[in-house]
């Protein structure tokens, strides 16, 4: 008889999680950015609060509010991010390339099945309405891609790969 409890199968990803919004406690200003019209109420301190919006067009999204936000941002403002997992991340890799740190992003994803894949082989970006381990044409080279778990912050999309990639010809 053993005391030790049979080991527990892993999943280990990168893939995006749930992330809380204590980013917004020492807020001097607050950028709200709703995604594809998000509504969800957020709570912020009473602080300036400044509303951009963002919209996916495919597997691209649409920044220039947010850009133009970003260029007067000052020290102090924190950002808070709504709405589907595609456009959250793109919104956040963009907060991210001008300076920002994970610590002054809040984040709140509505919409898990709305992905992005990064074709490993001609890094085409494909829309994927499902979960990852999904197959999907690659919108660039054509290739049948299986969506991985692994997740690029900077890309904001998830690693796409050929379906038979590992078997040899």
């Amino acid at each position: 008889m053993s005391l030790l409890a049979p080991p527990v199968a892993r999943r280990h990803s990168n893939a995006p999680r749930d992330e809380d919004m204590t980013a917004l406690a020492s807020a001097r200003s607050v950028i709200v950015v709703r995604c594809d019209g998000e509504r969800l109420a957020i709570l912020v301190p009473a602080v300036p609060v400044t509303r951009v919006a963002v919209r996916s067009i495919g597997a691209e999204v649409d920044l220039r509010e947010l850009r133009a936000a970003l260029e007067d941002a000052r020290v102090g403002v924190r950002f808070a991010i709504v709405g589907p997992e595609r456009t959250v991340y793109a919104a956040r890799a963009e907060i991210r390339r001008a300076g920002g740190l994970d610590s002054e992003i809040a984040i709140r994803v509505t919409d898990r099945d709305a992905r992005v894949v990064l074709c490993a082989h001609c890094r085409e970006r494909t829309p994927l309405d499902g979960p990852t381990g999904s197959v999907i044409a690659c919108a660039g080279c054509g290739l049948r891609l299986v969506a991985n778990e692994h997740f690029s912050r900077s890309h904001a999309a998830y690693l796409g790969h050929k379906v038979d990639a590992e078997t040899p010809r």
